[in-house]
C-alpha cells in the first residue's frame, strides 16, 4: 500500500545469422609439382585462379550480408561487401576473413580460410628450332616467365630436380655428338639427337 508498481523489464532474444560458409574452386596442382615451401605445407594448392564463394544459411532473410577483409583484421559493415563470387589470379597465398550481419539479429561468427595460388611455369623455348643439323651446334633455352629455373637431361629421360641426371640450365650447350635433351618446365619436351656419325636430328617429344 502506498507505492506505484515498478515499470515492466522488457527482454528480446535475438536469433544469431549463421555464420558464413567459405569454399574455393579451381584446378588443384598435385603435390610433386608444388615448390619450396608450399611443398611441404601440406596446403592444397591452386593452378593459375581460383574462384571464393561465401554463403550463409540465413541468407534471404532481412538484412542479411556478408562483409569480408583480405588482410587479416575483422570486418565490419564498413568492409567490402560480398554480393558475387570472387575471382583471384595472383600467385600467392590469400587469406579471407567473412561476417554475416542481418536486423534484429546477433551477429555470426567470424570464419576465416586462406587459399593458395601457383601460377604455370610458361613451357621453355629452344633456340635454334628442330631441325636437321650437319655440324655442331650452340642452342639457348629460355623461358617467358619471370625468376624461373630451367632443368635438362642429357640421356632422354624427364628432367627432375635435384635427381637423376637432371642438370640446371646455365647458359648456351653445344652440341657436337650424340645426345637427347629434356627439358623442363613445361612440355612439349625438345630432344636433340646425333647418332652413328650421322646429322644432328632436332625433334619434338
Amino acid at each position: 500500500p502506498g507505492q506505484t508498481d515498478s515499470p515492466a523489464a522488457i527482454f528480446e532474444l535475438l536469433d544469431q545469422v549463421a555464420a558464413p560458409v567459405c569454399t574455393a574452386e579451381g584446378q588443384i596442382v598435385p603435390v610433386s609439382q608444388t615448390r619450396g615451401a608450399l611443398s611441404a605445407s601440406g596446403q592444397v594448392v591452386y593452378l593459375d585462379q581460383i574462384t571464393v564463394t561465401a554463403v550463409t544459411a540465413s541468407q534471404g532473410r532481412a538484412g542479411v550480408k556478408i562483409y569480408y577483409t583480405r588482410d587479416g583484421t575483422q570486418p565490419t559493415s564498413k568492409s567490402n561487401r560480398y554480393t558475387a563470387p570472387i575471382v583471384v589470379r595472383e600467385a600467392g597465398r590469400h587469406h579471407f576473413t567473412f561476417v554475416a550481419y542481418g536486423d534484429m539479429m546477433a551477429d555470426s561468427e567470424v570464419v576465416e580460410a586462406s587459399f593458395v595460388v601457383q601460377n604455370r611455369v610458361l613451357p621453355p623455348v629452344c633456340t635454334p628450332s628442330s631441325g636437321i643439323y650437319r655440324e655442331r651446334v650452340t642452342f639457348e633455352i629460355s623461358c617467358g616467365t619471370p625468376g624461373a629455373h630451367i632443368f635438362f637431361t642429357m640421356d632422354g629421360t624427364d628432367p627432375h630436380p635435384n635427381q637423376g641426371t637432371t642438370k640446371k640450365y646455365v647458359g648456351p650447350i653445344l652440341l657436337d655428338r650424340c645426345l637427347s635433351e629434356s627439358f623442363l618446365p613445361g612440355a612439349p619436351l625438345a630432344s636433340y639427337d646425333r647418332g652413328g656419325g650421322g646429322p644432328i636430328q632436332a625433334t619434338p617429344k
